[in-house]
């Protein structure tokens, strides 16, 4: 990667991150590392979308191996989970990251989603997907969703001046 960033943490516009969400998350990081664990993405706040089983990842760390997320509010990706995407073709595939992101390393409801090239091409690769545990609402310690209704419905963020009955 030409920013020799190794790790790229997500904040979508209605994720609401604790104080202690970064250092939770490189404290992880840092013991995956010590360990000789690699991965490429890591969620810190979304919901499981199917009935799986999210098994612990390696002893002493709280990630789970991740099943289908959805409604992804806030992840990180490593440098080798960066590159695989990259170089994957994504860009040339116009859909939401969100439907891509768990076609890398689970089966996709949608078979469109699973036949793509750029997800065939990762998929080959492997592509390792944790998460920290969630509560019972969804939500867990280290990142919150904004629960604000918008007169948009679009993406639950804060209606712009003129934005009101556009998707009505």
């Amino acid at each position: 990667m030409i920013d020799n960033i190794d790790v790229q943490i997500i904040f979508e516009d209605d994720a609401r991150p604790s104080e202690k969400a970064i250092q939770a998350l490189m404290e992880e990081v840092d013991l995956l590392k010590k360990l000789d664990r690699s991965w490429d993405l890591i969620y810190i706040r979304s919901d499981k979308y199917d009935l799986c089983e999210e098994p612990l990842f390696v002893e002493g760390s709280s990630l789970l191996l991740a099943s289908h997320r959805k409604a992804t509010d806030a992840y990180a990706l490593s440098r080798e989970g960066m590159e695989k995407i990259s170089a994957s073709g994504f860009g040339d595939c116009l859909f939401a990251i969100e439907d891509f992101l768990p076609a890398l390393y689970s089966q996709h409801p949608r078979v469109d989603v699973e036949a793509l090239h750029c997800v065939e091409k990762v998929r080959a690769q492997g592509f390792v997907a944790l998460c920290f545990p969630n509560a019972e609402d969804g939500d867990n310690e280290l990142c919150g969703n904004l629960s604000l209704l918008s007169e948009t419905h679009a993406t639950r963020s804060l209606p712009l001046i003129g934005d009101a009955g556009m998707f009505e």
